[in-house]
């Protein structure tokens, strides 16, 4: 009796056992989560983004953290050298660059972007200089704006 149950069990778990993803399946649903990786990405660039733009805009107690959203910014900066999308999602999609070295170039532009925000918190943490900082914001939305076209409604 116990070999018959043995054996209803392995049937059992053998024909409720997934059924393996075709290589079609699987590139499209890496293809799908690379995509939303990138949009995540992006994201996190738009919510420090954000928050420079409004700390920077009156004195607030959370002012000190325009110095730390600048820091996150540039950290998140070193995340777009890998952001280039495969083949795949490069045919499926619009893109305002026209190849990797183009998205390259115009990620080190960023990355420059984003180390002189630093440069510009910091003397507005020290100083006040506010007019600096705001100009450094606006470039790093400059850097964005050039990567994403008008493929995004970037801030």
């Amino acid at each position: 009796m116990n070999r018959k149950l043995g054996v209803v069990i392995l049937l059992f778990c053998f024909l409720h056992s997934p059924i393996s993803q075709s290589q079609e399946e699987q590139t499209v649903g890496a293809v799908d989560e690379e995509l939303d990786y990138m949009e995540l990405v992006m994201n996190i660039f738009r919510h420090h983004v954000k928050a420079l733009e409004l700390l920077s805009s009156t004195e607030s107690k959370y002012s000190d953290n325009i110095v730390n959203h600048a820091q996150a910014l540039w950290q998140t900066s070193g995340f777009l050298d890998h952001l280039y999308p495969e083949a795949d999602a490069v045919s499926d999609h619009t893109w305002p660059w026209k190849s990797e070295q183009e998205f390259e170039e115009r990620v080190a532009a960023n990355r420059e972007a984003t180390v002189e925000l630093q440069k510009a918190a910091g003397e507005w943490l020290e100083g006040g200089e506010r007019e600096n900082l705001v100009k450094a914001i606006e470039n790093v939305k400059e850097s964005c704006r050039n990567c994403h076209g008008e493929a995004r409604d970037w801030p």
